[in-house]
This record gives structure tokens, sequence and C-alpha cells, in this order.
């Protein structure tokens, strides 16, 4: 195990255990909590679920921290060895003001492996974690054994354009004040899109104050605002990884938040993502499929984004699968 022994890392260690005290939660998921130097004065969580055989690393989607694995690691932790890494911006991790480019956040990833002595894992990551496992697979592949993709592997660069149909439904009713009085009421809401979030999650990503009431996002805007701007195309053919992609795949227009409506426009608006999202996915498919080494390509009709969550038996077996034919 790497002790953390910087001042900085000694500090969040200890804010963390002051908040536990004060509140009295304390985490259930069976992992232990580390901060790895990654860059100096950058810091970033790793979660460590213990287990054997083949390792997985899990990433999260942007937005998230590793916690968010909470409920599912400790079953993945009956067959493999299991890590989550938290990028940097997000939950424990160091918040610098630059360094957000796929590039430097594959490289936390990279240097997370050298300083655990992992070799050759699977990683696995969810969503925007995608932009991480393609710099990984393109620029360092002999670093691991397989990518896994859940609902990650598309191109971001045009993404623009999904946000200007998005914003043209009207969104979900935000949190109230009775949502925001504490972790656990947040949680509730949190989980209302059909899918279970830790409440380990919650307190992850939110700032809570002295009564536990939530008072804001823990993250700073500019964080994701950097993220986002350097998103670049991603050439798939340049992967020399094995790699599994599972696609969550909608089955109408009302399987988008908001879209359950009798608005017109906003109906017309809902069909119309629905339509650039199949194109999207099709295209995204058609991509990863100019990969060169294995690809496997799996799609789930009606899966939430968060597929891991949704569909866990389906996304574990092909995980099973998927690690099972990769070389010892």
């Amino acid at each position: 195990m790497r002790i953390p022994t910087t001042l900085a890392a000694i500090a969040v260690l200890t804010v963390g255990l002051i908040a536990r005290a004060q509140t009295g939660w304390v985490d259930p998921s069976s992992h232990r909590e580390r901060l790895v130097r990654v860059e100096a004065d950058v810091d970033v969580e790793v979660l460590d679920w213990g287990g054997a055989g083949r390792t997985l690393v899990l990433l999260a989607q942007l937005g998230q921290t590793a916690h968010i694995y909470d409920d599912w690691a400790p079953r993945l932790a009956r067959s493999y060895r299991v890590v989550g890494v938290t990028r940097r911006g997000y939950g424990a991790s160091s918040a610098p003001a630059t360094g957000y480019s796929a590039a430097r956040l594959g490289r936390d990833i990279v240097a997370v492996l050298d300083a655990e002595k992992i070799l050759r894992p699977v990683l696995v990551g969810n969503q925007f974690a995608g932009e991480e496992l393609f710099w990984i697979g393109a620029q360092v592949p002999a670093r691991v054994a397989g990518l896994v993709y859940l609902d990650a592997a598309y191109d971001r660069s045009n993404i623009g354009a999904e946000i200007s149909i998005a914003r043209r439904i009207p969104p979900p009713p935000p949190p109230g004040p009775d949502d925001m009085a504490s972790a656990q009421a947040m949680t509730r809401w949190a989980s209302k899109g059909g899918v279970s979030i830790p409440e380990s999650e919650v307190r992850q990503m939110g700032r809570f104050g002295g009564d536990g009431r939530l008072i804001g996002e823990r993250t700073p805007a500019a964080v994701r605002q950097q993220i986002l701007a350097g998103l670049t195309k991603a050439d798939y053919s340049k992967i020399q990884a094995p790699v599994l992609a599972i696609y969550a795949k909608p089955t109408s227009p009302e399987s988008f938040p908001g879209c359950v409506t009798d608005n017109d426009a906003a109906r017309g608006a809902c069909r119309e993502l629905y339509d650039w999202t199949l194109q999207h996915l099709s295209d995204s498919e058609r991509s990863v499929r100019t990969i060169r080494s294995n690809v496997r390509v799996l799609e789930l009709l009606g899966a939430n984004p968060f597929i891991f969550l949704s569909n866990e038996s389906e996304v574990r077996s092909a995980i099973d699968q998927f690690v099972e034919s990769l070389p010892r």
C-alpha cells in the first residue's frame, strides 16, 4: 500500500475523518482509500476493493467519482482484484487549475498503475471515461490487457449537436428543499432515474453544510469546462488493445429525461434526439469495429447510461467472457 506522505494528502484524509466523526456516517463499501501522486502537487484518489485474479481498474463518467462503483465493485471482487480511480478535479482528488486534456487524464491513470504496481489490467470505463480509455489504448496499449467501454465508445467531438437538441427539451424538475436536506434525501432524489446511486457517491459530489444540507457542487465549474473544451475526435483504428464495447440503446423518444410530455415542441425535439442518438450509436459502432485487435460489440436495448447499474447481469457476463478470452 502506498501511504500518502504529503501535507495535502494528510489534510484531505484528515478532513474526511473529521466529517465522518461529525456525521457518524461511514462508507459501507469494502474498500481502502488512498491518494496517489500523479504529478507535482496533484494527487488522485484510489479505491481498492481487494480480490484476486485479473485486475479491473474502474473509471467513472464525467462528474462522477470512483465511489459510483461502491455497490458493484465488491461483487466484482469475488472474481477479480478491483481498483477504482477518481480523476483529478473530482471528489477527494486534487483540483488543479489546469491539466484536463484527455492525454493528461490518461497519463494520470498510467501513473496510478505505476505507483500501485498494477501490470496489464483491464480498464473498465463508463461514458466519458472512454476518452481516457482511447488515449491509453492508442498511446500505451502494452500497459493494459484490454479495454471495456460501458456506453463509452463514442465520438464526442460533435457533442454540441446533441446539446443543441437537448436544450429544446424541458429539463426534469430540480431537487427541492426537502431533497437537499441531507445526503440521504439527495441520494433518494438522485436514484429516481431508475438506478440506485450509492450515498457515498452523492457525498463525494456535493458540498454539505454543518447542518447536513446540500449547499453546492464540490467540483469547480471550470474543471468540466476545460475537459469538454479539450475533446477531440477519436480514431478508434489507432487502438491496439482488445476491446469490449457495450452500448445502452434507447427504445423510444420517451426514453430520454423530460420526454414524457404533452408539449408538441418538446416531443419533436425528443424525436430528433432519439434519431440523432441512434445514428450516432451506429456510426460509433462502425468506428469501433475498425480496431485491428480483438473487438466485441454488444447492444443492450433500454439500458440506462449507467449500464453497470441498470443491466448488471448482462454487463457482468460480457466482462467475464471478455476477460476469459484475453491472453494470460
